[in-house]
């Protein structure tokens, strides 16, 4: 009796696997004739080839290309940053909007900024906004989307150059693309008030006498924490030099309509972001009392653009005033800004 056996023979076949670890898996690889495909450790991977023709870079604003490199992993290089000074208001930040170049929404990216235009000194956006040594990467929408993001605790009056550079998990970082530059603005502030002089006239015993005009004040800032308008007199009313006498009201406001005789200032208006400062806000015939000592009358916590305020003087003698041609203050204002 004879036997057949079929055997079959499979040969010149190699089956090379994927390039991973717990973490990652590399889809899109290749390594040319003499290379090794990878090489990790629980500190470190590598992915490797060999057998490439070396080559220098060429390119342009926009591009880099290496001949005879094949590096197809790399995140996309993003394009320059968007700047934005505040409509040269900010003197102390710049915002940045980042250029995704139409990478993925889980690239992330690192900010590089400096004073000049080589980047000769290199510091990082970090994730609290300022600037430091070490790189800070982080996805599109954690710098701040299509919003952007500020960069803050810059120096004022100063121009800064911008730019980013991509990467989408492991052997993916690009270049750095093309740069961005803005300047920050020089630290303003604008102050007025009109008119500079005040004539009440002769006052009627028993009424309450409004100053003839109002005063009008302009106040502008771009400090980051607003700031505030004060006024002190030279007494803490109206004096006459000739009786000794001081027409005024007892700190920090008075009622004219229930007082015998009163002086003090009542502020009318205030465009925000300022806002009237207590004893200042008072109405119909409240006063708030002038102080020797500067006190606050408006305030902003913000930056303020073209801001408006207006007050008034009113005052109210008795029958038992001393009469006098010579009843005055002196009131002065002061604006300061808070950088």
């Amino acid at each position: 009796m004879g036997f057949i056996k079929h055997l079959s023979i499979l040969s010149g076949l190699l089956f090379a696997s994927f390039s991973a670890s717990p973490n990652y898996q590399l889809h899109n690889y290749g390594v040319n004739a003499g290379g090794t495909n990878s090489s990790s450790s629980a500190t470190y991977s590598a992915n490797t080839g060999a057998g490439e023709v070396g080559g220098g870079a060429t390119g342009a604003t926009t591009y880099t290309t290496k001949s005879g490199s094949i590096e197809a992993q790399q995140a996309n290089v993003p394009g320059a940053p968007t700047l934005d000074n505040g409509s040269n208001t900010y003197y102390n930040k710049l915002k940045f909007t980042l250029d995704t170049s139409g990478n993925p929404s889980d690239t992330t990216y690192v900010v590089a900024v400096a004073t000049d235009s080589g980047f000769a000194t290199t510091q990082y956006v970090q994730a609290d906004g300022t600037l430091g040594s070490s790189q800070v990467w982080q996805t599109y929408t954690t710098w701040g989307g299509a919003s952007g993001n500020f960069a803050v605790g810059l120096s004022a009056n100063t121009r800064y150059w911008f730019k980013a550079a991509a990467m989408q998990g492991k052997f993916t970082a690009s270049a750095y693309g093309p740069s961005a530059n803005e300047t920050t603005a020089s630290p303003a502030l604008s102050f007025s008030v009109s008119p500079n002089n005040l004539n009440f006239g002769n006052l009627t015993a028993g009424s309450v006498t409004s100053s003839p005009s109002n005063i009008s004040f302009t106040f502008s800032t771009n400090a980051a924490g607003g700031g505030t308008v004060y006024v002190s007199g030279s007494s803490t009313g109206l004096t006459s030099a000739e009786t000794g006498h001081t027409i005024a009201v007892s700190p920090p406001s008075g009622d004219l309509s229930s007082l015998s005789e009163g002086f003090g200032l009542q502020a009318l208006s205030a465009s925000p972001p300022l806002s009237i400062i207590s004893p200042y806000d008072g109405s119909s015939n409240v006063v708030g009392a002038i102080y020797t000592t500067f006190q606050q009358l408006f305030n902003a916590t913000s930056p303020v653009s073209s801001g408006t305020a207006s007050a008034k003087l009113m005052a109210k003698i008795s029958t038992t005033t001393p009469a006098a041609g010579d009843y005055t203050n002196t009131l002065t204002f002061v604006a300061a800004a808070s950088y």
